[in-house]
């Protein structure tokens, strides 16, 4: 086997090694930011609540939104201040393991980038918390 192959092999398991360490990381302050939410009582669309969901979407880079959604799917208030368009779910909600956060992939409006929803039911049944996140900070998608 050529040197050049194994240093080639070396390099991309460190780099998939990295790569799947900095998502573990940010999947956690995710969750973090989303269980913060819920343990401080943010589970309307209030004025009050939408500034705290303001707070958490510019404390954390990676988030782009914080939302309440129905058990439906609907978006129902975003921290944004404008409409960015329907959310079109590209995947069923996918439990993770060891916490009560699912994710989906979806598409909003006629837009070409995938984001990831992560949320919890505020309530068992009712209306969750999510936030989204571009798939690219966590899927090997182009």
């Amino acid at each position: 086997m050529y040197a050049s192959t194994v240093n080639w092999r070396r390099w991309s398991e460190g780099s998939s090694q990295r790569a799947i360490g900095l998502s573990d990381r940010r999947l956690v302050r995710v969750v973090g930011a989303i269980d913060e939410l819920i343990a401080r009582g943010i589970t309307s669309c209030s004025p009050v609540n939408i500034n705290a969901m303001n707070e958490v979407s510019f404390s954390l880079v990676s988030i782009k939104e914080v939302s309440i959604v129905s058990p439906q799917g609907a978006t129902l208030c975003t921290s944004l201040s404008i409409d960015l368009g329907r959310r079109h779910a590209l995947t069923p909600r996918i439990p993770l393991a060891k916490s009560n956060v699912a994710m989906e992939i979806l598409r909003i409006g006629e837009r070409k980038d995938r984001v990831v929803r992560f949320s919890r039911a505020i309530e068992p049944g009712g209306a969750s918390l999510a936030v989204l996140i571009p798939a690219q900070l966590f899927l090997p998608i182009g």
